[in-house]
Order: structure tokens, then C-alpha cells, then sequence
């Protein structure tokens, strides 16, 4: 949000004056005396008043009920104070100095980084492309490739940086693929706050862009086109930081979104939800798949009750991300947004049937080598099985077992997704009160984020004010 501009008047200007009484039901001279203290800035002089204005004497509040909504303050402040951790964060200096600092400066971080901290890369003029391909930016390629962030772990070498232009070509062709049914809505960018940190799935977006990507600025620009997409879906999966973060490399966010809505919502529906039912069943369509190929495998599997959905996610969900290296996973992606689904059964078939010979010495207590195996992680297999993997899936013919998915899929639901949905416990979990840790939530408040009522009456008693509280 945009904070009171220019911040910084006189102590005695009348309109700094009558703005601060407006936002706190001061009185006029009590008003002027907190705004001498922090040298004319209303924002800090605000933050100050909210801070301590349980200790305010009531002689100097003029208005109970304050002109200015209590929400537009609360916002204020909260702006206020992310700004000044953001400041903290990135240039090293004390709290007290950054709010000095970003009074001075009119509230503008960049600016006052350059003061406290000028051989930073935000100073020095290194900054977060916030639109065009990310690979596009010397920055990002400095700050996220080199330094091999989470996202680039199977990447070798510069070959991101030699295949730029092909690998934006590339896929700009897969943006053009996926349709204009998918492509005709243009994405509303949300970006994702502070504040929204605090409900639950906004918070986890935050995370997986913690583990996607290194820098502040680039997890933030991943984490508003992930939280946009949320609002508009209503659904999100961590494998979606993993696709997007691919995506975002080579294409604007609203090519992004094109992809992204045909994987969705044809292509693997129902796996990027909180409640993977659609993957669950899907994984299953494969075992079914694996009976007709491969009879010898299958009884295997069921035999020592190794469980399709328990190790499908890193192909069926997270499309071959953190299993393959770059560009093997980008050949990967190209077949299955050619193919869609059924690309992803010929991949898990033949990782199965590569490995058969080592499959079958594996009991039931092989389990943590069986999903090495099956997920192709943790040394299961080198760069020559992955091109095998390809051989063998492109040359195994579907064409037998295309009209039998649908089937299959229904007889997955109803034999064994649903029966498991029945029996599981019908009580909705959630993530309890901040401030118990044990009653379900009710309450929104900027103070501890998610509370419930008895902890919010119980505060509310020991004379605790609290900030924003909504219904949760």
C-alpha cells in the first residue's frame, strides 16, 4: 500500500498536526509533542502512538472513536513496520537507524538502502526484473543460477545461459499450444503482502518460493504470480512453485498462466490441490495400466503393499522437476504438453520396467529403495538410465490402452479412492489458535495472526488491545 506522502513536515504544520489527530483522536498539543519527538514524521509518530497508547494519559485524547478508520491506521502501521524490517533485513543496520533513515528517505526502501548500505546490489543498481523472461537478467542468472538456488540443484554448467534464446523460443511455442480457451482471460496479478502471510495457504506459497529461489525480490515476484493463480483457481500444490519456476525463466507471467490453466484443468486435473483426489486417482490408473503391461511387476507391488500414490507425485505432479537434469527435463515437459497425461504413464511405465530386474529383489522392508527407484532420486539411477527412461516410454505403444482410461479412472475412484475417503476421520483438521496452540481459530488479528475467541477474551481482559481482528 502507498504510505502519506511527503511524510515529513514541520512538527508544527497544521496539516501534519491535524492528520495525526485524525488518525489517533490526540489532541492538538500532545499531537504537536509526539511529532517534535520524531522530527516531523507522522508515520513514525503514528506507530509510536499505536504502540504505546495503552499508556497514553486520558487527558490527551480529544476523540474516543478516532476520524480515521482504525483499519486504515492498522494498515498504515503494518506497511510501516514491513518496510522497516525489509530495510533491516537487506542492509544490516539497527531497527532504530532504519526508521530514521526511511523517514528521511520518504519511505522509499531502495533509497534508503543507498544511504545506509551503497555497495548492496539494490544500491548499486542490481535489481529484481519485476516483468520479461528471468533469464533475461545478468542479476538473476548472479544471484540464483551460480550460486545453484534450490530450483537449479540438476542444473550443470551455463547451459541455461548458452540456450537462452532457444529455450524462450522454445516455449513461447508451448504458450501457443496450449490454446486461446486458456490464453483468452488475462491473470489479475494479486501481489502476495505481509498480511497475507498470515492465512494459511498464502504462507506456504511464501515457503515453497523460499525453497524455489534465493533472493527476496525474485521469490517475491514468484510468489505474486503464485498467489494471483491461486486467487483465481482456488486451488494450489507445491509442485506449482516448481512448474512456475521453470516457466517464469523463459516467459511473461501471462504465457505462464496460459500453460499452467491447460496443465490444470486438462491435462492432470485435480493434482495441484490441497486434496490430491484427482492425483490419487490417477496413480492408480496406472497400476491398472502396469497389470495389462506387466502382470509379473504389478503382483510384485500389490504383494509387498507398495502403494502407487505413495511415489507417483515427482513424475504425476511435479513433472519430472528435481528428478531430471535441464535439459533432459525440458524434453520432459515438451512431450508431456504435447501428449498430456498419457506421457506421464509411459514415463512411469518405463522407469518400472527398466528397473524390473531390481524392482523384484525388494521386499517389503526395501521400501526406502523401491522409491529411490520409482522416483529416480537418490542416486537411482545416472544421466544414461534417464535416456534410456525416454527410449523405452516413446516406444511403448498406448494405443491399446488409451480407451480404457476413462474406465480406468472410474473404477479407481470408486473401488479405491472413495471407499479410503469414507473411512477416513470426518473431522476437518485445521492449524490451531496462535496463542493455545490448541482450539480451532475464529479470529484474524495483526498481533499473532489466527486466535480463537476464548484466547482473544482472555487477552482482551488482561487490558491487551488488539490490532485489525477479523472473523476468521
Amino acid at each position: 500500500m502507498s504510505l502519506p506522502s511527503p511524510d515529513c513536515l514541520p512538527p508544527t504544520s497544521v496539516e501534519s498536526i491535524a492528520w495525526l489527530v485524525d488518525h489517533t483522536g490526540l489532541k492538538e498539543d500532545p499531537a504537536q509533542t509526539v511529532l517534535t519527538k520524531f522530527r516531523g514524521s507522522r508515520i513514525c509518530a503514528l506507530c509510536s502512538f499505536v504502540q504505546g497508547r495503552t499508556s497514553i494519559p486520558f487527558s490527551f485524547i480529544k476523540d474516543k472513536v478516532p476520524k480515521v478508520a482504525v483499519s486504515v491506521t492498522n494498515d498504515i502501521v503494518f506497511e510501516a513496520y514491513c518496510r522497516v524490517h525489509q530495510l533491516v533485513k537487506q542492509s544490516g543496520s539497527p531497527e532504530a537507524v532504519c526508521w530514521t533513515q526511511l523517514a528521511d528517505s520518504n519511505w522509499d526502501v531502495n533509497a534508503a538502502l543507498k544511504i545506509l548500505n551503497p555497495t548492496s546490489a539494490a544500491a548499486s543498481g542490481e535489481t529484481v526484473a519485476v516483468s520479461g523472461p528471468l533469464l533475461n537478467s545478468d542479476f538473476f542468472v548472479k544471484e540464483e543460477i551460480l550460486t545453484r538456488a534450490p530450483l537449479f540443484g540438476l542444473h550443470t554448467g551455463d547451459w541455461l545461459q548458452r540456450n537462452r534464446e532457444a529455450l524462450i523460443a522454445r516455449t513461447k511455442k508451448w504458450t501457443q499450444q496450449s490454446g486461446d480457451f486458456y490464453a483468452g482471460a488475462s491473470l489479475e496479478i494479486v501481489p502476495l503482502t505481509e498480511k497475507d502471510k498470515l492465512q494459511n495457504v498464502p504462507r506456504i506459497i511464501w515457503m515453497d518460493c523460499v525453497r524455489t529461489f534465493f533472493n527476496d525480490g525474485h521469490r517475491q515476484r514468484l510468489a505474486n504470480f503464485l498467489h494471483s493463480l491461486w486467487k483465481e483457481s482456488g486451488t494450489y500444490g507445491q509442485a506449482m512453485s516448481y512448474v512456475a519456476g521453470v516457466l517464469l525463466l523463459t516467459l511473461e507471467e501471462q504465457d505462464v498462466a496460459t500453460i499452467m490453466r491447460k496443465i490444470d484443468k486438462e491435462y492432470i486435473k485435480g493434482h495441484w490441490a490441497a486434496e490430491a483426489i484427482g492425483f490419487a486417482t490417477n496413480a492408480y490408473v496406472w497400476d491398472f495400466l502396469l497389470a495389462e503391461i506387466d502382470k509379473e511387476l504389478h503382483t510384485h507391488f500389490k504383494t509387498i503393499g507398495f502403494l502407487p500414490d505413495t511415489y507417483l507425485q515427482k513424475i504425476f505432479s511435479g513433472l519430472s522437476i528435481h528428478v531430471l537434469d535441464f535439459d533432459l527435463m525440458y524434453d520432459f515437459l515438451e512431450r508431456f504438453l504435447q501428449e498430456g497425461f498419457p506421457w506421464l504413464l509411459r514415463f512411469a511405465t518405463a522407469t518400472a520396467l527398466h528397473n524390473k530386474a531390481r524392482i523384484l529383489k525388494c521386499g517389503a522392508s526395501d521400501v526406502a529403495t523401491l522409491y529411490s527407484i520409482m522416483r529416480f532420486d537418490g542416486g537411482a539411477g545416472n544421466r544414461d538410465d534417464a535416456l534410456q527412461l525416454f527410449k523405452i516410454a516413446t516406444a511403448l505403444d498406448m494405443k491399446p490402452y488409451l480407451p480404457k482410461i476413462d474406465d480406468w479412472r472410474m473404477r479407481s475412484y470408486d473401488e479405491v479412492i472413495e471407499p479410503r475417503l469414507k473411512k477416513a476421520p470426518k473431522e476437518e483438521t485445521f492449524e490451531p489458535c496462535a496463542l493455545c496452540d490448541k482450539a480451532r481459530p475464529s479470529l484474524m488479528c495483526d498481533d499473532f495472526g489466527a486466535i480463537c475467541k476464548g484466547c482473544y477474551e482472555k487477552k482482551t481482559k488482561e487490558g491487551f488491545i488488539f490490532h485489525n481482528v477479523e472473523d476468521w
